[in-house]
């Protein structure tokens, strides 16, 4: 567990928890008891609100997914991420960090670049959802944007962008230049 003092009055507290389901562990006369405390564990943690980051996993999907880290190891590189990130980026990041495209680096780098905080979920033009948003540059973030999308708001003055933080410091760069 990661435990982070963000301002006097906010804490976040980061919690892994990850079962062993491999082939060990399927054969020990326990796994049924510790499966089922997993199971517990996993629906209270996952009633944690968005200030607390939560990761809930098995042994064998980290594999499938490729995560080799150990799960404390990625809260704590999670954690330290996070207290670069200036408290206002890291709700921002929260918010939309379960998204695929929305990683902490992501963040991390578009903060860091001193750019302003972005509006969060606006409709843009005809009713175009996006994911990130800074209307004075009229520059918007969609995860995978669509051609049509780009296209409609493009005619209204807008450059919608993939989630890509080179390009976004790009388009704003551009902006101020």
């Amino acid at each position: 567990m990661l435990v982070r003092a963000v301002e006097e009055s906010q804490v976040r507290i980061g919690a892994v928890l990850v079962l062993d389901d491999g082939p060990e562990a399927l054969e020990q006369p326990e796994f049924k008891d510790a499966w089922q405390r997993w199971l517990g564990f996993s629906n209270a943690l996952a009633l944690r609100g968005p200030t607390h980051p939560t990761w809930i996993a098995t042994a064998g999907s980290l594999a499938a997914t490729g995560a080799g880290a150990v799960p404390a190891q990625a809260v704590a590189a999670q954690g330290a991420a996070d207290a670069a990130l200036a408290p206002e980026w890291l709700d921002i990041q929260q918010e939309l960090g379960a998204e695929a495209g929305f990683s902490p680096e992501f963040f991390g780098r578009l903060a860091g670049a001193g750019l302003p905080l972005p509006e969060v979920g606006e409709e843009l033009g005809p009713g175009i959802p996006v994911d990130l948003s800074w209307p004075k540059q009229r520059v918007a973030v969609m995860v995978e944007p669509g051609e049509q999308d780009v296209g409609d708001l493009a005619t209204e003055g807008w450059r919608l962008l993939p989630a890509d933080a080179a390009q976004i410091l790009k388009a704003m760069g551009e902006h101020h230049g």
